[in-house]
């Protein structure tokens, strides 16, 4: 509001009026009128994994953090230490930063650092070349169905990071990662853990 930003609180078609593109989280349903309105004008709709992701192609370095507990706290602090060797990094968390009182920023260097949330799998649409995985738990078995499943889904995303010649940074302690670690080239992965 203080930059002059009109927000709506209530979803209603009236406030679509000068719409060029909608940007919907996976929460919005597909009954929802602004959404309804979109697809009868035929105006863009992505979903909010989408955008984050071609903001991120922008960048060099792009760093995703995933795991099934942790990635907020892991976001803000890689986007805090970059902050503070003076790297100006851009960022995207899914709660406000303690350090900068917000939770997305664009800033002046070569790096995005991102949440990546696995929650609806839509963290497979991110393309970083630097993937954090913190942990792999039975989380969100609503979506995924199966432990199967959810390890499944977070092997692609590391395999996504790989075949883009990037690094990966995984917690030995996990047992899944532990054991995908052993798969891995030298020189692929950084690993970390008690």
């Amino acid at each position: 509001k203080d930059s002059g930003v009109t927000i709506f609180y209530e979803h209603h078609v009236k406030n679509m009026r000068l719409v060029d593109v909608v940007v919907v989280s996976s929460a919005i349903p597909d009954n929802n009128p602004e959404i309804k309105f979109a697809k009868d004008e035929k105006i863009p709709i992505y979903k909010r994994s989408e955008m984050l992701n071609m903001v991120m192609e922008l960048f060099p370095n792009r760093i995703a953090v995933a795991g099934s507990h942790g990635k907020t706290t892991t976001s803000a602090m890689t986007a805090v230490v970059l902050d503070h060797v003076g790297l100006r990094p851009s960022y995207m968390i899914g709660s406000d930063v303690l350090n900068f009182n917000h939770n997305a920023n664009l800033g002046l260097g070569d790096s995005f650092v991102a949440e990546a949330d696995e929650s609806d799998g839509s963290f497979l649409c991110l393309k970083p070349n630097i993937g954090v995985v913190l942990n792999v738990d039975d989380d969100h078995l609503d979506y995924y169905q199966s432990m199967k499943n959810v390890e499944s889904h977070f092997k692609t995303f590391m395999d996504a990071v790989i075949q883009q010649n990037g690094v990966l940074v995984l917690n030995r302690d996990d047992q899944y990662l532990n054991r995908f670690l052993k798969r891995l080239p030298e020189g692929r992965f950084i690993d970390f853990g008690l």
